[in-house]
């Protein structure tokens, strides 16, 4: 068992739980069985082991906190205030909009549906006397957060690290070429990917960053005949 205190620039493999803590609601986990039987199952959902990298702020800064506490092999609870999670509820940010402001952009407002509006994703908070309630706080601001998290293993292999940035990046997880040669690498992406230049410069910079082997990044995509 590991006993070397984790810290920013590590990469952990790592499984949770994300529970509500007033009312025990899961609200994100890698468990695809235990989504199944909860009946939160998303079929466009990757579940499975996670690798993030501590200190890029891939995961809430409370939980990074927590994670760094614990060794390799370690199941522990960690409880986060709303204020070391996603805030505490803003008054501001519940706005009234006019019906007509919906109609012009062809948006049907239903009480409890999110949509994207005013540059924004808030929830319809209710719709009468032809005005539209909207609230843009985060749906888990004023909670606080309970997550259940196991440290799998630290990830030291560059190959590995490298992918797990890609994935976080691009939601992509299968099909990914990774050749690691001397300082550089060379990422292959799919057929069809259509990574945008400003994620591949946001790839490029935290593999720089924190792939300690490689200075240099290149991209290629894989284009098959059909």
């Amino acid at each position: 068992m590991s006993v070397i205190a984790m810290k920013d620039g590590d990469f952990v493999n790592i499984d949770f739980v994300g529970r509500i803590k007033e009312s025990g609601e899961i609200f994100d986990l890698t468990d695809e069985a235990l989504a199944k039987k909860s009946n939160i199952h998303n079929p466009q959902v990757k579940y499975g082991p996670v690798t993030v990298v501590l200190g890029a702020k891939q995961i809430l800064p409370g939980l990074e906190d927590g994670i760094k506490k614990l060794k390799v092999k370690d199941n522990s609870e960690v409880e986060l205030a709303p204020d070391k999670a996603f805030g505490n509820r803003d008054s501001r940010l519940i706005k009234v909009f006019n019906h007509n402001q919906f109609k012009t952009q062809n948006i049907t407002p239903i009480p409890g549906h999110y949509i994207d509006f005013a540059g924004t994703k808030g929830r319809v908070v209710s719709v009468a006397s032809g005005r539209v309630r909207m609230d843009f706080n985060h749906p888990l601001a004023g909670k606080t957060l309970v997550y259940t998290v196991t440290v799998n293993q630290m990830v030291d292999d560059a190959s590995e690290q490298v992918m797990a940035i890609v994935s976080y990046y691009t939601a992509i997880y299968d099909n990914i070429k990774i050749d690691v040669s001397g300082k550089s690498v060379k990422i292959t992406l799919p057929s069809g990917s259509n990574v945008q230049a400003e994620a591949k410069g946001k790839i490029s910079e935290n593999i720089i960053k924190y792939v300690k082997s490689v200075e240099n990044v290149e991209f290629a995509e894989v284009f098959a005949k059909k």
